[in-house]
């Protein structure tokens, strides 16, 4: 036997098989990219196996005021500084305290049989959940942070009035 290949003699319905795929019997196309096949198999790996998801590439960022903890330090000790430890114990501290405003505020809220938080409930809140002193403060300056924000805004304008209702009399 001779390793040689002899040619397949071409019968009528190789040619007609081969001029339905677009092919030509007698050239080829040898710049044509061949095609993808698509696998139906399950992948390789432990059965039941999923397959990974890529991870994302930004991490989540965490609810912390580690930012605006280490802006109050430069604004009233510019020559100190926050050990890393410091500053999660600073940050867990001032979110429990935001939490217990808000719980309390919740409370009252609920109690009166609101269902939205107000001004007045936080307030109050502050008052019961610290010192009267520390109280006083906090509230104070929560207002002039409320009336800044206000006025970074700009001047209100005047609602537009709703179909059907009346014109308010003067």
């Amino acid at each position: 036997m001779s390793d040689t290949k002899q040619p397949v003699p071409e019968t009528k319905t190789s040619v007609k098989k081969q001029k339905q795929k677009g092919g030509s019997r007698t050239s080829k196309n040898k710049t044509a990219k061949p095609t993808k096949s698509v696998s139906l198999e399950k992948p390789q790996g432990a059965v039941g196996a999923q397959v990974e998801k890529k991870k994302n590439r930004h991490a989540r960022h965490m609810n912390s005021d580690k930012i605006y903890l280490d802006r109050m330090r430069k604004q009233m000790h510019p020559d100190l500084s926050f050990d890393k430890s410091a500053l999660s114990v600073l940050t867990q501290l001032s979110a429990e305290n935001r939490e217990r405003v808000a719980e309390s505020a919740g409370r009252l809220s609920r109690r009166r049989g609101r269902s939205t938080l107000t001004v007045e409930a936080i307030e109050t809140a502050a008052h019961l959940a610290y010192p009267a002193s520390i109280a006083k403060v906090a509230v104070e300056a929560s207002k002039k942070a409320v009336e800044r924000s206000a006025a970074s805004l700009g001047p209100k304008r005047p609602r537009k009035a709703r179909k059907g209702a009346e014109p308010k009399a003067n």
